[in-house]
């Protein structure tokens, strides 16, 4: 079977340095959806549309950012916990975020800031012991893996 001239169009739009990843995910969805690929389809309008709190999550968006706490008369400082997994336990989260939004983000050098929910925030007042309020941290720079897996996912879909 050859490949159609749409799906060719795609592939060179794909490998463009200067094609926007959002475009290509919008043009490549349509190809889905026209030709029944079913997998691709889900896989992309989750991107495009951000994921569901019910859709598991591809494993490049799981991002880990910095604990901050928040003090009555100094604002917000970086906190260490208690060893690696707390840390890791505490900071990672799973960006379910369009993906033009994390493009915007990391375009615009944006960070994304996560608060915590209250019961959240009882657990690291008491684990922690500091801080009135609590929040995770991640800078629009830290973004940039998650837009190249997700660029290259896409490659890898089409070839």
């Amino acid at each position: 079977m050859s490949p159609t001239s749409a799906l060719i169009e795609l592939q060179r739009e794909a490998t463009s340095e200067r094609a926007s990843l959002v475009a290509v995910m919008e043009k490549a969805y349509d190809y889905a959806v026209e030709n029944d690929l079913h997998e691709l389809e889900t896989w992309l309008y989750n991107e495009l549309n951000g994921y569901s709190d019910t859709t598991i999550t591809p494993w490049y968006r799981r991002l880990s950012g910095t604990l901050l706490a928040e003090m009555s008369f100094s604002g917000w400082h970086p906190i260490e916990g208690e060893g690696d997994d707390f840390k890791r336990h505490v900071t990672t989260f799973t960006c379910r975020l369009p993906i033009a939004e994390i493009v915007t983000y990391h375009e615009c050098k944006h960070p994304i800031w996560l608060p915590f929910t209250s019961d959240e925030k009882e657990f690291l007042s008491e684990t922690v012991g500091i801080g009135i309020s609590y929040g995770v941290f991640l800078g629009g720079d830290q973004l940039k893996p998650l837009i190249n897996q997700a660029n290259k996912k896409l490659l890898l879909l089409f070839y």
